[in-house]
This record gives structure tokens, C-alpha cells and sequence, in this order.
């Protein structure tokens, strides 16, 4: 029951949390390739740093949530387990990572049509490629969503 409700807490707090960031109705859309463009490389791994800061202290507090709640459950369900492995591995990634995901990001916003997909999401995209995936179909997904989201 505890595990539901943490559950469907962080995917209420994930919905808001998109529809503050996605609302362009109540801000005028941001070039996020342009932003990207003008920090100088010292800003670039400000950004970065803080960007993976917010990561690490997130997926901190939903580990020791999940821990919590597994200690109180009678019987304990490891729902977290995955979340907890790929919460690891993602620290571990960026933290090594970040001289080559600022380069792939930066050259992935030289390409005009990808200037409205979000920064955060960039970083994840360079992740996977940096992993060797092919991130063709994905850029595609996030330029169409951003067109249409923004009224593009």
C-alpha cells in the first residue's frame, strides 16, 4: 500500500512538475539551443553540474524513501530495486562523463531544428549516445513534441 502511494505521488509531482516546465502559455517559448550557445564552457558545466546535482539529490531521497517504506511494510516488496540500480549507474555516468556530454550536447544544438528540445533531455540524449545507441528516432520524437507542445 505505502509503495502505491509513493508511487503515485512521484507520478502526480513528475505530471505537475512537466506542465510547469512544458507551459507556454504562460511564458514565451525559450530557444534552449540559443541559451546553450551563448554560456561560455566555465557556465556550460555550472549548468551541468547543477543539472546532476538535481539528479543525485532526487534520486537520493526516493532511495532512502524506498528504504523507509520497505522497513515499515510487514512484508517488504523490492519495487525499488531497478529504480535504485539505474539511479547508481546514472550518478556514476554523469559524474565520469562530463567533459563528453557538454561536447555532445553543444554539438547536437549547432543543428538549428534541435533548438527547442529541452537541455535536461539533451543531456540524457548524449548519455545514450555516448552508450553507442542510435539516437536518431528520439530527436525526431522530441523536435515533434516540442513543434507541437509550443505551437511551433
Amino acid at each position: 500500500m505505502v509503495i502505491k502511494k509513493i508511487i503515485t505521488l512521484f507520478v502526480v509531482t513528475f505530471c505537475l512538475l512537466s506542465f510547469m516546465e512544458n507551459s507556454c502559455l504562460a511564458q514565451a517559448v525559450l530557444n534552449y539551443g540559443e541559451y546553450w550557445n551563448s554560456l561560455s564552457d566555465r557556465e556550460k558545466i555550472i549548468y551541468f553540474i547543477g543539472v546532476r546535482d538535481g539528479i543525485a539529490k532526487g534520486g537520493r531521497d526516493c532511495v532512502e524513501w524506498f528504504a523507509y517504506s520497505l522497513k515499515k511494510e510487514k512484508e517488504p516488496q523490492l519495487v525499488g530495486a531497478d529504480f535504485i540500480d539505474e539511479y547508481y549507474w546514472y550518478d556514476k555516468f554523469f559524474s565520469s562523463h562530463r567533459d563528453a556530454i557538454i561536447k555532445v550536447v553543444s554539438d547536437l544544438y549547432k543543428d538549428p531544428i534541435n533548438s527547442f528540445i529541452y537541455i535536461s533531455d539533451m543531456f540524457f540524449l548524449a548519455r545514450r549516445k555516448l552508450n553507442g545507441e542510435s539516437i536518431e528516432s528520439s530527436l525526431k520524437e522530441l523536435r515533434e513534441k516540442e513543434c507541437i507542445e509550443c505551437g511551433l
